[in-house]
């Protein structure tokens, strides 16, 4: 081939391709609705789209559930940019409330210390995060972390102990301590330019808490707390729980 001359390839799109694609769509839709508080985990069970889904992804062979995973990533780094679209009503004005609060505190941070700081104050040590965990939830990882860090070993047998080890170990305890919560933890990959990490996710309500198992501390296992700007929701990959557990090694 000359090196002026321009080699097109074209593929047609099956309707097979277009299936996956659609399927990706719909399930970052979920995911989104569930996150941002337009459905609640509980309502799952009884929702014609997610069963339907459930026997689409069984009847998929291994190529096609890789490609899922892909798109599903994919759909959800755009549609995760427009949060208020998979918002309730009420999910709605309680978000456009926090940002008039927030709006309200960072003019008050600005101001009020230029009128009432006195010579000789010291600031007082700020909470690491604003995010609100229910009594129970927050009760059941810290349970469910302090048995990873006392059980913590090579789980799926590739020579060393990291991030898949205390993901693995952290969903296996979790489902053995709270049997009736299982569907409530998952594993999730997020891999962006700074980090290919693997960590869990708690459904807290309608929310999804972002659970660190490998923090130092057991109290303080938030994803955001302990990666800060390096981890990024939005590279998260769903999705992939079963096929990390597939990987144990039992002895």
């Amino acid at each position: 081939m000359k090196d002026n001359e321009i080699r097109l390839v074209h593929r047609e799109e099956t309707f097979n391709d277009l299936a996956v694609r659609e399927l990706a769509r719909g399930r970052s839709a979920c995911i989104c609705r569930l996150q941002f508080g337009a459905c609640k985990k509980a309502e799952c069970k009884a929702c014609e789209i997610s069963r339907n889904y459930s026997t689409c992804y069984k009847n998929l062979n291994e190529y096609d559930r890789e490609r899922l995973v892909t798109y599903v990533s994919d759909c959800y780094v755009e549609d995760s940019l427009t949060p208020e679209r998979w918002m309730s009503y009420r999910s709605l004005k309680v978000h456009l409330l926090k940002w008039i609060v927030l709006i309200f505190l960072c003019l008050a941070f600005i101001f009020v210390p230029l009128v009432m700081l006195a010579p000789g104050n010291m600031p007082g040590d700020m909470p690491k995060s604003t995010i609100e965990v229910s009594d129970n939830t927050h009760k059941r990882i810290v349970i469910t972390k302090k048995l990873v860090d006392k059980n913590i070993k090579d789980i799926n047998g590739d020579g060393s102990v990291n991030c898949q080890d205390y993901a693995i170990i952290f969903k296996l305890i979790w489902d053995d301590v709270f049997p009736n919560y299982k569907s409530d933890c998952i594993i999730i990959r997020n891999r962006s330019v700074f980090m290919h990490h693997l960590f869990n996710g708690v459904y807290d309500r309608s929310d999804l808490v972002f659970v660190e198992p490998w923090a130092s501390d057991p109290y303080n296992y938030l994803m955001c707390d302990n990666w800060s700007y390096k981890w990024n929701p939005r590279y998260n990959i769903y999705d992939e729980t079963e096929m990390w557990l597939e990987k144990v090694q039992y002895e």
